[in-house]
């Protein structure tokens, strides 16, 4: 642990190598927890993707890893699933 300029502790680690790295990681990890970025790091929505991804939205409300390609699948799955409800015969 070292101390930053404004006297705040930090976490850095020494080791080199993969130890090294992923302590790094881990020192990341802890920092990021510490304030509001930890709340962007969120699991896409996909339930085929679960990736990580660090939610930019200005009010924190992005819910797959990228639009594009998870978003529109998600999308397209209940539109289709809606279209599948909306045609099948009703009883009674």
């Amino acid at each position: 642990m070292r101390f930053a300029p404004d006297g705040r502790p930090r976490l850095e680690p020494e080791a080199s190598g993969a130890v090294g790295a992923i302590g790094r990681l881990v020192a990341a990890l802890y920092s990021a927890m510490q304030d509001e970025e930890w709340e962007r790091l969120k699991l896409c929505g996909s339930g085929t993707c679960r990736w990580a991804f660090y939610d930019r939205s200005k009010n924190h409300s992005s819910r797959w890893c990228n639009m594009a390609s998870c978003g529109n699948r998600e999308k397209a799955r209940r539109f289709r699933q809606k279209g599948t409800a909306a045609s099948a015969p009703r009883r009674g």
